[in-house]
């Protein structure tokens, strides 16, 4: 449950929807994504450390937090939605659009693999502007 809850902090520490605004559905969010996928301790761990992810399990519980931040749907990435999100994390629009342009090059055909390359992708380029892109 400690786990979690500190994942919770670093992953969602700006809201994405009014309904991730709550700290109880964010623990929810995490809670149902690492059981549903079978994400281990250790995978939350090396989420939350920014870590590599080596795990099918751990790849997939990023996927399935992807879908619940609407990143992702159905193996798909929604660019739009990617955009919204990284302007919630404090990048400024084209700052925003400029990282996720360039994310988008991603693809692959497995959603979790998809999911774990673009949060790796966020981060990388957000670290290029300056910003913490969350994942």
């Amino acid at each position: 449950m400690k786990f979690i809850s500190a994942f919770l902090v670093v992953l969602f520490s700006v809201a994405f929807t009014n309904a991730l605004k709550d700290p109880a559905a964010m623990m929810k969010i995490a809670k149902d994504c690492k059981e549903s996928t079978g994400a281990s301790d250790a995978d939350v761990g090396k989420i939350m450390s920014h870590s590599e992810v080596d795990t099918k399990e751990g790849k997939c519980m990023f996927n399935c937090l992807m879908e619940a931040m609407g990143v992702v749907k159905g193996g798909q990435f929604i660019k739009e939605s990617a955009i919204k999100c990284t302007k919630e994390f404090g990048a400024p629009d084209d700052v925003a659009v400029k990282i996720i342009d360039e994310c988008s090059k991603i693809s692959d055909a497995d959603p979790c693999e998809l999911s774990t390359k673009l949060a790796y992708c966020f981060k990388a380029e957000g670290k290029k502007y300056g910003h913490d892109i969350g994942i």
